[in-house]
């Protein structure tokens, strides 16, 4: 059974994707793993994940360990489509390697032959400012290691047997179509990743204007001490000119009764 997946001869410094196979009973319930490995590099992925609706179908999903908590991950099914689409962008490169994502599903018939759902990559980029594209292979992980009758794919990407050697030449086809779609959508992760950037300097200007405010509170409170103060010399030098205009006052009135009696 072809797994769409794309199977080549991995270079040193390629991106490595790996996608779980599965098998079992109807009605059980199976976790797919897209895992990454090589990744040091890895700022942003657009990648989609389809599966066959007669097989099997969608009940959950989750970003994997790999990705850096920081940064900006969104993940979509389309029950319709039968696909799983991760948009995932980062300021940084990876730190470890691992899960992608994880998606779980139920099993609408009993698959005896190893399945595995087709990965597409639309866009992987660097870190870098120039946000360069990386280079990727896809293999497959064998389902369930005790049923012992999958062979899983060489590590030169040989075929193990001669129908995965068709399947790889059909895969060839779909890492074209790959190909031709990533113009259509090289956009897409770095946006997300311009939005993370944009986020990060909006947190620092948030900052930045919250430091500010709090140092005009606190001119402010001095400011208002001053004039508190100033208003009380005020309204002290005010009462003093007050007693002074009254003692006066009261002084000519007293001189002045004191003449009217010397005078009578």
């Amino acid at each position: 059974m072809w797994n769409g997946n794309t199977i080549s001869t991995q270079a040193a410094g390629d991106v490595a994707f790996s996608v779980d196979s599965v098998k079992g009973k109807q009605g059980s319930s199976k976790t797919v793993a897209v895992n990454i490995s090589n990744n040091s590099e890895v700022a942003g992925i657009d990648c989609i994940l389809s599966y066959d609706s007669s097989l099997m179908e969608y009940v959950d999903s989750s970003k994997g360990n790999t990705l850096k908590k920081s940064g900006f991950c969104d993940i979509n099914s389309d029950g319709a489509a039968a696909t799983v689409h991760l948009v995932y962008g980062a300021l940084s490169g990876m730190s470890k390697e691992g899960k992608v994502m994880t998606v779980e599903f139920k099993l609408l018939q009993d698959i005896n032959d190893a399945y595995t759902p087709q990965l597409t990559v639309n866009d992987l980029i660097d870190a870098s400012d120039e946000m360069n594209d990386l280079s990727y292979v896809i293999t497959t992980n064998p389902a369930d290691t005790q049923s012992g009758t999958e062979e899983a794919t060489t590590t030169d990407g040989t075929a193990a047997t001669a129908d995965t050697a068709q399947d790889g030449t059909q895969a060839a086809g779909g890492a074209a179509g790959a190909t031709a779609t990533e113009a259509d959508s090289a956009g897409a992760t770095a946006d997300q990743k311009e939005t993370a950037k944009t986020e990060e300097e909006s947190k620092s200007a948030d900052n930045a204007t919250q430091s500010k405010e709090n140092e005009n509170k606190e001119t402010s409170k001095v400011t208002s001490s001053k004039n508190k103060n100033t208003n009380r010399d005020s309204y002290i030098g005010l009462a003093v000119g007050v007693i002074v205009v009254l003692a006066l006052i009261g002084l000519i009135v007293y001189l002045m009764r004191k003449k009217r009696h010397q005078k009578d």
